[in-house]
């Protein structure tokens, strides 16, 4: 048994400027990967090469194996997918909703704010 004390490891690397579309999660299950922790996972809002061969409305559904192939094109760090495979359900439903948010128009997103609360209109 290793006693080595395990690392988390950044998945939004300094260098990579924060961008519209860019989405952090916070995992309720750490993912190991060897000696480190993975506690968080940044989403990228995928571009239309990396939906080959996903139905759009699959994912906007959350359906569990569109999402599932989904995610390793578009997290970072990259999850391979055993790892995806192994995610708590809590983690795949927020990865969903997040998927689900990448397809909404702003006005989509402005209502859902309004409804849940959290109204975040521009005055732009």
């Amino acid at each position: 048994m290793s006693t080595a004390t395990p690392t988390t490891e950044d998945p939004v690397p300094a260098s990579v400027p924060a961008e519209v579309g860019l989405e952090t999660i916070t995992l309720e299950t750490p993912i190991r990967r060897g000696d480190q922790v993975i506690s968080q996972i940044a989403l990228r809002k995928p571009k239309a090469r990396e939906l080959r061969g996903l139905q759009v409305q699959s994912l906007v559904q959350g359906d569990v194996n569109a999402v599932m192939a989904l995610v390793p094109r578009i997290s970072m760090p990259t999850l391979v997918a055993q790892e995806v495979e192994d995610l708590s359900i809590e983690d795949l439903g927020v990865i969903s909703g997040v998927v689900l948010g990448f397809f909404m128009s702003k006005a989509d997103r402005d209502m859902m704010a309004r409804v849940m609360g959290q109204d975040q209109t521009s005055t732009s």
